[in-house]
C-alpha cells in the first residue's frame, strides 16, 4: 500500500511538470533596435594656439609660454572659468632644412589651448580676444553637449532604440504565431555622438572671428543601438 502511494505521487508530479511546460516559453527571439535623435548643442569648444621659431629651445619655450599665459589671462577676463581652459598639446622640436644638409633653422615651440563655453554666441569674441593677446593659430570650432546633457540624451536614445527593438520583435513573433514573453537579456551594442566641427577656411586671423560669428551650430545627432532577446510563448 505504501509503495502504491509513492508511485502515485511520482506520476502526479510528472504530469504536473508536463502541463506546466505547456504554458512556458517555446524559444527566444533576438531583435536589434536603433535610434537617431537630433538636438541643439549647448556647448562650443574652440582650439587656439601659438607657435614660434627661435634660435634655442629655451628661447622658443619661454616665448611660447609667455604668450600662452597672456592668452589664458585674456580668456579669464571674458569670465570663462579656468576649468574650461585646458592645454590641448605642447611640442618643442628642432626644425631643420633637409634640403640643405639638415641645417638647423632653430627650435619651434607650439602650444595649443582648448576653450569651452556654454554661450554659443561667444565664439567670435573668444577668437578676437585670443588673437589680440598673441594667438597665431585658430584650429577649429566644435558644437556639442555639456556632460550632463550628453548623459540625458544618451538615455533618451537608448530608450528609443529599445522601443524600436520591441516593435520589430512583436512583428517577428506575430509571423511565428507566437507572443512575446519576458525579456531574457538586453545589451547596448553601440552609442555614438559626434560634435559638429568646423575648420575655419581663412588663414587670415583678422577674418577668423567674422567666420566664427557666422557659423551656425545646427543640430547634433545622437545614435544608439541595442540588442534585446525575448522569450516567446
Amino acid at each position: 500500500m505504501k509503495k502504491t502511494f509513492i508511485l502515485s505521487v511520482i506520476i502526479l508530479a510528472s504530469l504536473s511538470l508536463v502541463l506546466t511546460g505547456c504554458g512556458e516559453e517555446k524559444g527566444v527571439i533576438e531583435s536589434s533596435g536603433a535610434s537617431e535623435l537630433t538636438y541643439t548643442p549647448d556647448m562650443v569648444e574652440l582650439s587656439v594656439g601659438y607657435a614660434i621659431l627661435k634660435p634655442t629651445a629655451q628661447e622658443a619655450q619661454s616665448s611660447a609660454s609667455e604668450v600662452t599665459n597672456k592668452i589664458i589671462q585674456g580668456l579669464k577676463s571674458l569670465n570663462i572659468p579656468e576649468s574650461n581652459i585646458k592645454t590641448e598639446s605642447l611640442s618643442l622640436y628642432e626644425e631643420k632644412d633637409w634640403s640643405n644638409g639638415q641645417k638647423s633653422l632653430g627650435w619651434r615651440s607650439n602650444q595649443i589651448i582648448k576653450i569651452k563655453s556654454y554661450d554659443l554666441t561667444q565664439a567670435g569674441t573668444i577668437i578676437d580676444n585670443s588673437v589680440s593677446n598673441g594667438a597665431n593659430q585658430i584650429n577649429y570650432i566644435s558644437f556639442g553637449f555639456k556632460p550632463e546633457t550628453e548623459v540625458k540624451y544618451k538615455q533618451d536614445a537608448i530608450k528609443e532604440a529599445i522601443k524600436n527593438a520591441q516593435t520589430k520583435a512583436e512583428s517577428m513573433a506575430q509571423g511565428l504565431n507566437s507572443k512575446l514573453g519576458k525579456i531574457k537579456s538586453v545589451s547596448e551594442s553601440n552609442y555614438y555622438y559626434s560634435p559638429r566641427m568646423y575648420a575655419l577656411e581663412s588663414a587670415d586671423l583678422a577674418k577668423a572671428s567674422g567666420q566664427a560669428s557666422s557659423v551656425l551650430p545646427g543640430e547634433v545627432a545622437v545614435t544608439a543601438n541595442v540588442v534585446v532577446v525575448y522569450y516567446i510563448k
